[in-house]
């Protein structure tokens, strides 16, 4: 394999290997939207700070396993 070959083949798998992250990326951002943002449900900390404002305690009474 010549060097041009070789650039060629990393540049493509270059490429390949950027187009498979892009496609999955939105897969796991999917759930996630705006309005669950604003109106989280309860046992889902869906943010670093559980809210928009950056309330940092959980609401429940009692937190284990169940």
């Amino acid at each position: 394999m010549t060097t041009a070959q070789s650039r060629v083949a990393v540049a493509t798998a270059a490429l390949l290997g950027c187009g498979m992250l892009i496609s999955a990326s939105p897969a796991f951002a999917a759930d996630v939207t705006f309005e669950r943002l604003q109106h989280p449900e309860p046992q889902n900390w869906l943010m670093n700070h559980r809210d928009f404002g950056s309330h940092r305690y959980s609401p429940l009474a009692i937190i284990d396993k169940s």
